[in-house]
């Protein structure tokens, strides 16, 4: 079994690309538009601008269209265009599924990916350590034995379930769980920190799911944020 989980930690066993059937799990209804937008890769500020077009958005994730390829898990920081009201702004993006297209462009579908600050990952014995440039999750993720539970958004009458937390980042959580679920499903994450008598409750995607044995998978997963009701509506 640890054999399985070493080699989905250096990233191996993604899950293939998939298309627009991950749409019926979204909790937010996604707006269409044609927005013309620029993205880069978070924590390298040597990265060229490039030119990306939004093809739909909503309060939890937007489709965009980019030159290049990325895979599941990967990061990418887009701004979005501004108004005579408000100016630009910078949202950090996940890529839940990425298929290529006829012109060799490449549509990623992406939730907005949001970010543990130290105080949150102390807890945990972790901390806000970037990665090497070429590994585009961005943040260092620690090992570590936490208790958790997670429930589905979809089906919160199912309730919690327990599941065991494998490693920390500012930006996700690996997850041991024996409940199959798929790539792009929500789940709000409830987190017991040693020492502390609160609970971490955050929201959280999968990006990443892998069988290591008979009713037991991994989950590659990261921390979601939303925009406001003002934030969609000026980009429609």
């Amino acid at each position: 079994m640890w054999d399985s989980i070493k080699t989905w930690l250096s990233g191996a066993g993604k899950r293939p690309a998939e298309g627009d059937s991950q749409s019926e799990r979204r909790i937010w209804v996604r707006r269409p538009c044609d927005l013309e937008a620029f993205f880069q890769t978070p924590g390298d500020e040597f990265t060229i601008r490039q030119p990306a077009r939004v093809r739909n958005i909503s309060r939890g994730g937007m489709s965009i269209v980019v030159p290049q390829e990325f895979t599941p898990g990967d990061q990418l920081s887009v701004e979005l265009p501004g108004n005579h009201e408000r100016p630009s702004f910078t949202v950090l993006a996940c890529v839940v599924h990425a298929s290529r297209q006829s012109s060799g462009e490449w549509a990623l579908g992406c939730s907005f990916a949001d970010e543990l600050t130290d105080e949150d990952l102390e807890p945990f014995g972790a901390r806000r350590e970037r990665t090497a440039a070429s590994d585009q999750r961005a943040w260092q993720r620690f090992q570590c034995q936490v208790e958790g539970a997670f429930e589905l958004v979809r089906t919160p009458e199912a309730g919690r379930r327990p599941v065991q937390v494998l490693n920390i980042s500012a930006n996700g959580i690996g997850l041991i769980t024996n409940l199959a679920i798929d790539v792009g499903t929500l789940m709000n994450l409830r987190l017991h920190r040693a020492g502390e008598h609160r609970d971490l409750e955050i929201l959280a995607c999968v990006v990443r799911t892998t069988q290591v044995e008979p009713g037991q998978w991994l989950l590659g997963c990261n921390f979601i944020s939303e925009l406001n009701d003002d934030q969609v509506k000026g980009l429609l």
